[in-house]
């Protein structure tokens, strides 16, 4: 025993070192990061700055090929974060690395607890490189929710006027971040390349069957055509997507609500059950006393 806390603590040891070589910032350094992010209203907690400079040096090592970092470089864009594939790839490593490594000093006095560590270690690799993924889909979602709004104000707007970028920059002021977002690179392709580019450039980078529908009334009226009728139809058909889709979020409620219940249930019967095993034993005591 005395000898695994010995290697635990010359790893430790070793370690920083090796941090300092590699000129990884030092915790204070992080703090003065961090404070600087803070004041520019940035939620980056101090451990995941100081962490980031770990993540950099990794980074700088890391080889992904061609195709793979590609599609990766487009799902980091789509999902609007701000890093490299080696970047974002590297940030799951260090993280997964660091939970392990601390799972695994614990493993010293429990041994049991190492292979749980490398499992935990996976499991996380694995729900850090599927953030962007996430992100994409609750991207997609809110802007799909917000579509049927964006229907009514073009069919009303387009009775007194059809210029497009005029009714796209009127939305845009009160849209939510996610359309916000897509309608600034929406209404800067049509003013630097063209209309019908920009359209289809929206609908190609949210590849959604519920956007193509809007895209293809978009087209529409850039070509000049009547679409009156279309928005009051597609109008319609979102609502009621929009209700299908709070149906199904509305079932998924009582099951969450269910496993909350009987988490609550379970930890009222271990309370119960460890105040009546320390009677027991009290009264025992008493007994054999």
């Amino acid at each position: 025993m005395i000898g695994a806390i010995v290697g635990a603590l010359v790893g430790i040891g070793v370690f920083f070192i090796y941090l300092d070589m590699k000129k990884i910032p030092y915790l204070k350094t992080s703090q003065a990061i961090d404070s600087i992010y803070k004041k520019q209203k940035n939620k980056t907690s101090v451990i995941e700055v100081w962490l980031q400079g770990l993540s950099d040096f990794f980074s700088r090592h890391i080889r992904i090929n061609e195709f793979r970092r590609e599609a990766l470089a487009e799902q980091l864009k789509a999902a609007q974060i701000d890093k490299t594939p080696e970047q974002y790839k590297s940030d799951a490593i260090v993280k997964a690395l660091m939970i392990t490594i601390i799972a695994m000093l614990g493993g010293i006095f429990i041994r049991i607890l190492i292979p749980f560590a490398v499992i935990l270690g996976i499991v996380l690799y694995n729900m850090e490189m599927k953030k962007a993924e996430k992100q994409i889909k609750k991207k997609q979602e809110e802007i799909e929710f917000e579509l049927p709004r964006l229907v009514f104000t073009i069919s009303r707007t387009m009775k007194h006027d059809r210029d497009l970028i005029h009714i796209l920059e009127g939305y845009k002021n009160h849209a939510g971040p996610f359309m916000k977002h897509e309608l600034e690179i929406t209404i800067a392709d049509m003013k630097s390349l063209s209309q019908k580019v920009a359209i289809h450039r929206l609908d190609t980078r949210l590849c959604s069957q519920m956007v193509s529908d809007v895209c293809r009334g978009l087209e529409a009226m850039e070509r000049g055509d009547d679409t009156e009728g279309y928005w009051l139809m597609i109008g319609e058909k979102l609502q009621e997507e929009l209700k299908e889709k709070l149906k199904a979020r509305a079932m998924k409620s009582p099951k969450k609500v269910k496993k909350l219940s009987m988490c609550l249930l379970v930890c009222f019967m271990l309370t119960y059950l460890v105040v009546i095993l320390s009677q027991i034993v009290s009264s025992l005591g008493t007994l054999f006393g």
